[in-house]
């Protein structure tokens, strides 16, 4: 493959972004970065995986956030030291995944490697979504819950993301401007969307 031998996904919870970029790693020869990603974060820091979650990670940096607009002068609560070694790590986290990108023949899921690697002229940076009923669907089915929780675990991870990207980008999640292409997977389903993806780099060569 020539133009773009790095590729990252960004994607709405349930709408297969994990299941697509493993298929399409397989069909490229690339390797596969998602977790991955936190377990060499978590080497490299000497601290333990489950401080790299997301949803810790967005919690504690708007608190952080929140902090120093609300207590300018005056003592910080506890989550202000938190919230700024969580910031460290997500430094150390676009680290690694500035290196892997300068191996090539790679996917990132997550992790807001699109930012990372958006001056990267060999990235391909592709945003995945599905309609709501197709992603509840798949939720229900994977975690055997409920629809009606289903629906809300899907919301809840939804804006975790969001919030996530929004505070270490300044960027809006989703804005079609941040990527290459912009995909509701619900009508050719995680196959024929890896399909397409690489249809696209093919054509782009």
């Amino acid at each position: 493959m020539g133009k773009f031998n790095i590729i990252t996904i960004s994607r709405t919870y349930g709408s297969g972004g994990k299941g697509i970029a493993k298929r399409l790693a397989e069909k490229l020869g690339y390797s596969f970065w998602d977790k991955g990603i936190v377990r060499l974060a978590s080497e490299r820091s000497n601290l333990p995986e489950d401080l790299f979650d997301e949803d810790r990670l967005v919690k504690t940096s708007l608190l952080y956030s929140m902090a120093l607009n609300m207590h300018v002068g005056q003592n910080l609560p506890a989550n202000y030291h938190a919230a700024l070694n969580d910031d460290k790590l997500f430094a150390v986290q676009s680290e690694i995944i500035r290196e892997k990108a300068e191996e090539g023949n790679c996917i990132f899921v997550g992790r807001c490697a699109g930012y990372v690697l958006r001056k990267n002229k060999n990235a391909l940076h592709v945003y995945l979504d599905a309609d709501l009923d197709y992603r509840i669907d798949s939720i229900q089915r994977r975690f055997e819950l409920p629809r009606e929780a289903a629906r809300k675990k899907v919301q809840k991870m939804d804006k975790t993301r969001r919030s996530y990207y929004t505070y270490y980008t300044n960027h809006t999640w989703g804005d079609v401007n941040d990527y290459h292409m912009c995909l509701n997977i619900s009508k050719l389903g995680e196959e024929g969307t890896a399909r397409l993806i690489h249809k696209f780099i093919e054509l782009a060569e």
